[in-house]
């Protein structure tokens, strides 16, 4: 039987009424630092940001490969939904996104 750790967290996008201390900046280390301890084989994210998407791209890219999109393909809308899986285990991953509304 395959046994696989995942981990699944709400990033929560950055928005104008958002407090200092929540913003992402500030947070992004200790998601780093919850990600290295779990190490997880897959990792899901959600109210990802491109801001957000960019760091956690760059940072786990030795390990893990992302897969997702955006919600909307409009400049107003900056959210999107996504995993990461770990590259050690999952080779030649061929996905699709199907949208069941489109909200």
């Amino acid at each position: 039987m395959l046994n696989l750790k995942v981990l699944c967290i709400n990033l929560k996008v950055d928005l104008p009424m958002t407090r200092k201390h929540l913003l992402w900046i500030n947070r992004k280390n200790a998601v780093f630092e919850c990600i290295n301890e779990t190490n997880p084989d897959i990792i899901l994210v959600q109210e990802v940001s491109s801001a957000i998407h960019d760091d956690l791209v760059n940072y786990l890219y030795n390990r893990y490969g992302y897969y997702g999109n955006r919600r909307s393909y409009s400049k107003n809308d900056d959210e999107s939904v996504g995993f990461f899986l770990k590259k050690s285990l999952f080779k030649d991953v061929k996905l699709d996104t199907i949208w069941l509304t489109n909200t």
